[in-house]
Order: structure tokens, then sequence, then C-alpha cells
């Protein structure tokens, strides 16, 4: 099941504010991941999904390796991943390495919110611009989804891939059923209803 879809921009204020622009709605402040030069803001969509906004912390000293989801160095808003929730992450990491697919390795990971609750989770992420999709595990973490405001729905979820037929396949191997199109890069489409009208970002 979709977990999140994640949308990077080269400022976080700057990116909530546009969002808020043309969504209606404000994106909830989630917090700093710290250790990997990242922060973040959340809006809420259906199915205990959420969209979350990440972008560069510059209160952070940079990372040893790249930052999550390779925002280093990002100069334009745009999705660069997508998240999907699993309670057995070493077993999906191996079915996504059979199929020809790299997840990344499993990784610990937190943050706090800005009233203080803490939040833990272990994430895949292989860094690169393949889009291939990446896992979460959250435990017994309630959720996010469950304390951000509602009112974005994610109306439809495109991909984008040089192999379309072959990338297409292996993402219904893992249960994950999406339009999988011909494109000269991989690349996520998706597009949104929110109280300010309609929104597609990619």
């Amino acid at each position: 099941m979709l977990d999140h879809l994640v949308y990077a921009v080269p400022d976080l204020d700057d990116g909530v504010a546009e969002l808020t622009r043309l969504t209606g709605l404000r994106a909830t402040p989630g917090g700093r991941h710290r250790g990997m030069g990242t922060h973040n803001a959340l809006i809420a969509l259906d199915n205990r999904a959420f969209l979350e906004i990440i972008a560069p912390d510059p209160g952070q000293p940079a990372p040893r390796g790249r930052r999550l989801f390779g925002v280093d160095g990002i100069e334009q808003p745009r999705l660069v991943g997508w998240v999907f929730r699993t309670t057995d992450l070493p077993g999906m990491i191996t079915r996504t390495r059979g199929v020809g697919l790299e997840p990344g390795d499993a990784v610990e990971m937190g943050r706090e919110r800005p009233d203080g609750t803490k939040l833990s989770w272990r994430l895949t992420n292989s860094g690169s611009d393949e889009l291939n999709p990446a896992f979460i595990d959250w435990g017994s973490t309630v959720h996010p989804s469950a304390s951000l405001p509602s009112g974005l729905r994610l109306l439809s979820l495109t991909v984008r891939h040089p192999q379309p037929v072959r990338f297409g396949a292996a993402l219904r191997s893992l249960g994950i059923a999406y339009t999988v199109e011909q494109g000269r890069k991989p690349q996520l489409i998706a597009q949104f209803a929110g109280p300010g009208g309609g929104l597609i970002l990619d």
C-alpha cells in the first residue's frame, strides 16, 4: 500500500508556501531528519497516505553520504520518490532485489515533531534516480497521517520509465499496480484535488 509520495524542494518554507497557494492547504511541519541533512512538512492524502515535502536542512551539517532521496543540490521542485508501507521489511527487500530492482538497505530513522512527539521507523532508500520503490515499516509508531489535516486527494499516479514493460512487470510482481508509460527518464506524475482546485506534480 502506498504510504507517501516524496516531493523535493530547494527551500522548505518556499515549497510549503507555494503548495499552500496551489492547494488551499498548509503542510504541517514535520521535523528534522537528524544526521540525514533534511527536514520536511506533510500534507495528508486519502487512504492513510501523505505527501512529504522534503528539502536540504541548512540548520544541519552536510551528511557523510547522499541526503535522503538524493535531494542534494536540487534546483527545481519535483517528485523524487514513492514509499510503500510494509510490516515485513526484510522480506520486501529480498523480493524487490529478486525482480531486479534495488530498494536500498533498511535504515533506522526518527524525527521529533515541533510538539515534542518522537517518531521512529525503518526505511529503505536506494538514493538513485531510478524511482525504484522504497519501503517503510512504522513499527509501533502511530502513522503520521493520523495527526494531519485532511483535504487533499490523490486522483491518479502515473509512472514513466525508459523500459516500461520490464519496470511495470517488476512492480506488479511486488503488488504495486500503477500505470507505467514510456518515458525518456524515470518520472512520477501525480494528480491531486484540493480546496484550491486541481494540481499536478511531477
